[in-house]
């Protein structure tokens, strides 16, 4: 093997379409990765991130013997003083470096860092979503620069149960207890049928169906959620789901009665893994617990399918905890890389910072709507 990496960064808009077809064979020779490194995922991020406003897109690269062996993409965007460079993406989906599997991934992986601190032309990089099991972790956690923030996940090691039947034997007597009370209730108003998309016109459907009770959901209860007002990310989601399904790496299921819509679980698959991504249900039949008995055949179906892991993702939501055998945290780190990065991080570490975040956290939703720049992100 060749002992140097060749590192460079390709710039612009038309960096995507130059890496197209090496990216997408790239994806067949890394490690296990999430949906998010996938290049449909990048593709529909960017546009996501040009409908928040003024960017650049800049990819770095990295070539062993001429083929593409690492791929990290960017967003640089100006703030006042300071440039910062955000890992491409669209919300709070995990990130990692894509990089081919090999003994020296680790050693690709510190170059194309070095590298990116002092050539990509940022005085601060955002790295947020990482989990403790990516590539890319170790190296981020030596930063003692970086500030940082953690964010617990609850996710199911399915792997550690032969079957559906010994896992499902193992959650708590009473929660089991009640599902089949909840299933047998629900099976009294009519025929319940999974619905699993397996069509373009499913999808929209579906996808239509989901957002739809989103936004009801979050009208009801007075909340001002930039990510799902501006359409943008609605429009993001809906376009990789359509993607993730021609790559058959999309999960998307309504539980029904009689042919009408409960609940809707979007999923995304790659590999043995399985991100149970976004959730929702009609409010008019809470009381038979649609969103448990429909995260309850999303689960069934990860183990049907020999999938190892079964992501809850970020959140600590009671209706989880029935399911997750395990836990961990995925953190957010922002990095300075210039005499204004270092600035920015003094002042977010400092007591005046924080006394304002609490005041504007106090403040009526309606009134933060005003004070709030809608940058389309889902934080």
């Amino acid at each position: 093997m060749h002992d140097d990496l060749q590192i460079e960064i390709v710039r612009g808009d038309e960096a995507l379409d130059v890496l197209k077809s090496e990216w997408m064979e790239l994806s067949t020779r890394a490690r296990e990765h999430f949906c998010s490194q996938t290049f449909y995922w990048a593709s529909h991020a960017w546009k996501h991130a040009v409908a928040r406003g003024d960017c650049r897109l800049s990819i770095l690269t990295g070539r062993d013997q001429g083929r593409l062996v690492l791929v990290w993409p960017f967003v640089l965007r100006r703030h006042l003083a300071w440039q910062e460079a955000e890992w491409l993406g669209a919300t709070y989906e995990y990130r990692d470096v894509l990089v081919e599997r090999s003994p020296v991934a680790g050693r690709w992986i510190d170059e194309a860092w070095g590298f990116l601190k002092t050539e990509l032309g940022a005085d601060l990089v955002s790295c947020p979503s990482i989990r403790p099991d990516a590539a890319v972790f170790p190296l981020l956690n030596k930063e003692a620069s970086a500030v940082r923030r953690h964010w617990p996940i609850l996710f199911i090691a399915a792997d550690r149960w032969p079957d559906w039947d010994s896992y499902r034997q193992s959650l708590r007597a009473k929660f089991r207890r009640d599902q089949q009370r909840r299933r047998r209730r629900l099976a009294e108003r009519g025929r319940v049928a999974l619905e699993i998309a397996e069509s373009g016109e499913q999808v929209d459907r579906l996808m239509g169906w989901l957002f739809a009770q989103k936004r009801a959901w979050a009208l009801r209860h007075r909340l001002y959620l930039p990510w799902l007002e501006s359409g943008a990310y609605e429009d993001f989601l809906h376009a990789a789901a359509r993607d993730a399904l021609g790559s058959d790496e999309l999960w998307l299921g309504a539980l029904k009665v009689n042919d009408q819509i409960l609940a809707v679980q979007l999923a995304f698959v790659c590999r043995s893994r399985m991100e149970l991504y976004m959730i929702t249900y009609d409010r008019a039949w809470r009381s038979y617990g649609p969103g448990r008995l429909m995260l309850e055949e999303a689960v069934k179906w990860a183990f049907d399918n020999k999938i190892s892991v079964v992501d809850f993702r970020t959140g600590l939501e009671p209706f989880k905890y029935g399911f997750a055998n395990d836990e961990t945290w995925r953190t957010d780190h922002l990095v300075p890389c210039g005499r204004w990065g270092a600035c920015y991080v003094a002042w977010r570490r400092s007591v005046v910072r924080g006394v304002i975040a609490r005041m504007h956290a106090a403040l009526p939703a309606g009134v933060r709507r005003v004070l709030t720049v809608d940058d389309g992100r889902h934080r």
